[in-house]
């Protein structure tokens, strides 16, 4: 199996942890959409292609994991990013955490990079380094989260004209 499809998965709700065979090296589309038991996945080396947020609706999803020998993409804190952390791929949706701080190194937010509701989250903290944002809202409920951003940032723009919750920090 060389490609997970769409909605492979589909409301699997008595999966519990995915390893994904070695030779996995697509995965479109929203595969594990609605798979409300899914709480870590890892995600093999061979994987080069990625589309959207595959874990949309995983909302016990705690753990994203990326085989360290990837070439494309990687994980840190139970976190998908690309290789370089430079585009922020998949916050997973059952993380317990009320804060997430952006690291430096992220240039670009994914569609859909929160998913549906992340449980816990409330505040995200974005630096001036992000300056790619997609074009719809990043959250479903935009008014339940607030972003951190500085000011006359591309972060703050975005969040006056999403209508979103926001204060400005100083660094």
């Amino acid at each position: 199996m060389e490609i997970i499809g769409k909605d492979l998965f589909y409301q699997h709700k008595d999966v519990h942890f995915i390893v994904l065979p070695e030779t996995v090296t697509t995965i479109e589309g929203c595969p594990f959409y609605r798979c409300y038991s899914l709480e870590k996945i890892l995600i093999p080396k061979n994987v080069t292609s990625i589309e959207c947020n595959p874990f949309f609706r995983c909302s016990a999803l705690t753990k994203i994991e990326v085989a360290a020998e990837n070439q494309v993409f990687s994980s840190f804190d139970g976190i998908l990013y690309d290789k370089d952390m430079t585009t922020l791929i998949s916050y997973p949706e059952g993380k317990i955490d009320e804060t997430y701080q952006v690291p430096d190194t992220v240039i670009k937010l994914n569609s859909e990079c929160f998913g549906y509701f992340p449980r816990k989250l409330n505040t995200v903290i974005i630096p001036e380094t992000v300056t790619e944002f997609p074009d719809e809202d990043m959250f479903i409920y935009p008014a339940m989260i607030k972003l951190v951003v500085q000011k006359n940032s591309v972060a703050e723009v975005y969040a006056k004209e999403h209508d979103m919750s926001y204060e400005t920090s100083i660094s």
